[in-house]
């Protein structure tokens, strides 16, 4: 199996695992789960009561309740079809191709099925037990590699494993129903606490995470692994069922630091209350990140070089052909430059993002006048929404302050900000930009006349790669607002968006009023003791 089918088991594991004993919500989640990870839209989940008899039905995207009613039909699967074949010989059995192979049934076709392609059955079985199937269509030939079988044969144990203990439970009474029983074979490390914090019990997953023996591991308190007191955690007031999250690095039985999602519910076991931690090891998925950054890094500072020099040389060669007789080369030289400014911007921006996420500060500030900021803004922007026979205004409140901030990362905002008004405004439309002093802050604020924003899309688009959808939209991989959201509140400012949803958006931020930096006097006064020398 390659990596990501690694990752799609320990997901599913975990969410098989909040689907508790529900025979049905484990079938609906293992066969859509299953079928995304394998890029299959036709699929199905049985299972039996024996040989014959159908339990319950799960297809994808179809009325789950017509198909458990409509016995008849699912039941012949189990004499002449695919099913029938996996189940009593309890192996997986490929198909290649459905409109040759005598084992798939023309006759039993649904309308969730395709026409023509490659089927694959798998058994969910366990020991003598056997619990019914899982089957899956695609319309391509010989679909179903080696690959994908090997897949599917780990989705099938987890599964089985899952409807064993929801078997098991719902033939057991809550209060005698070990908790061996329910999560031993669980991929997910998980522990049980009493309502003090003190290890009851653990599985496998959880040993090999922490180093304990399962029997070392029982009577460890949760101080020991780092996690502090079940009041520290804020857990005393936990419901049954309810479950929280969060952060923080275990330590395990040597003292190694092991940075953990910790998830955490609580259960009645045995008529006693418990606590149940799920832990997810994040250090592979950090050191990825990290790897991400680095490379993402690297090629961001290689582009600068090669970019300066582009825009350097068309700047150039624009000012050297300025009167050039043909019109068009310092037009095209112009849109040349324009470009390369952006493309420069966006660089510089996605650096900035990195730089920001990581927390780092900010440290070239000087004194800005909001009024000349926005003038160059506009001005670098003011060709794209000619091209639109777009208008740009601006109102600047008189007397707002003087403050501190990184220009060149404010400015980005701001052209950000109107870009996205130009990108989402129609042709021929306003875009106005104001400032005004409010309390402590100026505000800034890029209104458009564009279609507006969704209610639900309002604090969901400073994520990064998030984009407003809808037909016709602009296209974009959603960085710019992202940007935006960390710049402003690394200033200490706040960022928000005003939307009714159908007539134009208002981008507004804020940026707090600090004290200007004390102009340095000696440069100056180095400059008018040399002209009094050289005038005497």
């Amino acid at each position: 199996m390659n990596t990501e089918h690694y990752q799609s088991l320990y997901a599913l594991s975990k969410q098989l695992h909040n689907k508790g004993f529900d025979k049905v919500a484990i079938l609906q989640t293992v066969v859509s789960h299953a079928a995304k990870t394998l890029g299959v839209e036709a699929g199905c989940a049985m299972t039996l009561r024996d040989a014959f008899t159908l339990d319950r039905v799960f297809v994808i995207g179809a009325d789950n309740s017509e198909n458990t009613r409509n016995r008849d039909l699912w039941t012949s699967y189990l004499r002449y079809g695919l099913v029938g074949h996996v189940y009593h010989s309890n192996h997986t059995v490929i198909i290649r191709n459905v409109q040759t192979d005598p084992r798939w049934s023309s006759l039993l076709l649904m309308d969730f099925m395709p026409q023509q392609g490659a089927a694959i059955g798998v058994p969910l079985s366990k020991g003598e037990h056997h619990f019914g199937v899982l089957m899956y269509i695609h319309p391509k030939i010989d679909y179903f590699d080696a690959e994908r079988e090997a897949y599917l044969n780990e989705v099938a144990s987890v599964t089985t494993s899952a409807l064993a203990q929801a078997y098991e439970y719902n033939n057991t009474s809550k209060g005698t129903t070990s908790y061996q029983t329910l999560f031993a074979h669980s991929l997910v490390p998980i522990v049980l606490t009493d309502m003090q914090g003190t290890v009851v019990n653990g599985n496998d997953e959880a040993s090999e995470l922490l180093g304990f023996s399962k029997d070392g591991l029982r009577g460890v308190p949760l101080a020991d692994l780092n996690i502090g007191t079940i009041g520290d955690a804020g857990l005393d007031f936990l419901e049954e069922g309810e479950e929280t999250s969060f952060r923080n690095t275990l330590y395990d039985i040597d003292g190694n630091t092991v940075p953990t999602l910790i998830r955490v519910r609580r259960l009645t076991i045995n008529n006693e209350p418990r606590l149940e931690w799920m832990f997810q090891d994040m250090r592979t998925q950090m050191e990825l990140d990290q790897l991400r950054r680095d490379l993402t890094s690297m090629v961001y500072h290689d582009l600068r070089q090669p970019l300066t020099t582009i825009l350097a040389s068309n700047m150039k060669l624009r000012d050297v052909l300025q009167d050039y007789e043909n019109r068009a080369i310092p037009r095209m030289l112009d849109l040349g430059v324009r470009s390369a400014q952006r493309i420069q911007r966006m660089v510089e921006s996605l650096l900035d993002i990195q730089r920001l996420e990581d927390h780092k500060a900010i440290l070239n500030v000087k004194n800005m006048g909001i009024g000349d900021l926005l003038t160059e803004a506009i001005t670098l922007v003011q060709a794209i929404a000619a091209e639109s026979k777009q208008t740009i205004s601006v109102s600047v409140q008189p007397d707002i302050p003087i403050t501190i901030v990184d220009i060149d990362m404010i400015l980005r905002v701001v052209v950000n900000l109107i870009e996205n008004a130009i990108k989402y405004t129609p042709d021929g439309g306003n875009i106005h930009v104001k400032a005004i002093h409010d309390d402590d802050f100026i505000k800034i604020i890029i209104s458009d006349s564009g279609p507006g924003i969704p209610t639900n899309m309002k604090n969901r688009v400073f994520d990064k790669f998030s984009r407003v959808k809808y037909q016709d939209a602009p296209k974009g991989i959603g960085l710019g607002l992202a940007f935006c959201r960390l710049a402003v509140e690394a200033h200490g400012g706040t960022i928000w968006v005003e939307s009714d949803g159908t007539n134009g958006s208002e981008f507004i931020f804020t940026l707090p009023i600090k004290e200007p930096l004390q102009e340095d006097k000696s440069d100056e006064d180095d400059n008018s003791t040399s002209a009094e020398l050289a005038s005497a």
